[in-house]
C-alpha cells in the first residue's frame, strides 16, 4: 500500500478536479443536476479511483483502479466539449482543461503500460 499523494499524476488530477468544481459554478442554475453534478462526479471519481489504486498491496493489482481512472479521463473530455459548445465555457478555458485531461490519460496509460511490463 502506498499514499495516493506519491503517484506523480495525483497532483495533475487532483487540480483537474478543483478546476471542474471551479469552472462549473458559472453554469446555468438549470444545469445543477444534469451537467454540472455529472461533470463534478465523473472528474471526483476520476481522483477516486487513483485513491483506491493506492491501497492495494502490488503495483499489479492498481491496474483495473488505474484503467477505470483512464476510462473516466475520456468521460471529463466529453464533458469539457459539451461545456464549451453549449457556451457554458470559453475557448481558452476549453482548450487548458481539455489539455489538462490529455496530459492526465498519457501519463495513467504510461504507469499502466509500466506495470504491465513488470515480471
Amino acid at each position: 500500500m502506498k499514499d495516493f499523494r506519491e503517484f506523480k499524476f495525483w497532483d495533475r488530477a487532483h487540480r483537474l478536479v478543483v478546476r471542474v468544481y471551479e469552472v462549473t459554478r458559472n453554469f446555468p442554475k438549470e444545469e445543477l443536476v444534469n451537467l454540472t453534478a455529472a461533470m463534478r462526479r465523473t472528474a471526483t471519481m476520476l481522483g477516486a479511483s487513483i485513491v483506491e489504486a493506492s491501497v492495494n498491496t502490488g503495483e499489479r493489482e492498481s491496474i483495473p483502479q488505474l484503467q477505470a481512472a483512464l476510462n473516466t479521463t475520456a468521460q471529463v473530455e466529453y464533458h469539457v466539449l459539451l461545456s464549451r459548445d453549449l457556451g457554458y465555457i470559453d475557448e481558452t478555458t476549453f482548450d487548458e482543461l481539455t489539455v489538462e485531461v490529455q496530459e492526465l490519460r498519457r501519463q495513467l496509460a504510461t504507469q499502466i503500460t509500466r506495470i504491465r511490463s513488470l515480471r
